[in-house]
């Protein structure tokens, strides 16, 4: 059985297409969020700590990694979606608004996590708290 390799979801009214990582890049994903978030016990308040003491350089490689897999959808005016990724190859954002509205970013960043490494956490019997594993809408 192939794994799905793209979902659509939707943030803020805009629809964007989240992609696979690499298996390597996907490892690397999921061994160093279970490093930070393993210490929480699952619990949200103590994941939240976690991430908010995570050194900024750490994050900041951890958001990109997880950023450039996402591309929004983008109508071409001939009725097909067409992704554009979010960020360039600078890690600069696409769309000037985006690269201001930290409630999207942080939405596509956790629906890039879930999509991408979230069977590593239930394979390995590390359960991510409800409001983290909701599924994000799919068409």
């Amino acid at each position: 059985m192939l794994k799905q390799k793209t979902q659509i979801v939707e943030v803020a009214g805009k629809s964007y297409q989240l992609t696979k990582m690499d298996a390597r890049t996907g490892s690397y994903v999921a061994f160093k969020v279970a490093g930070v978030l393993a210490p929480s016990g699952g619990k949200t308040a103590e994941m939240a700590a976690a991430l908010m003491g995570m050194p900024r350089k750490d994050f900041d490689e951890l958001q990109s990694l997880l950023l450039r897999t996402v591309n929004r959808l983008i109508d071409n005016g001939n009725g097909q979606q067409l992704p554009e990724p979010v960020l360039t190859a600078k890690g600069d954002f696409v769309d000037e608004a985006l690269a201001y509205d930290a409630a999207s970013v942080i939405q596509l960043t956790v629906h890039a996590l879930i999509f991408n490494v979230g069977g590593f956490f239930a394979a390995a019997g590390l359960n991510l708290p409800a409001e983290l594993t909701g599924k994000p809408t799919s068409r």
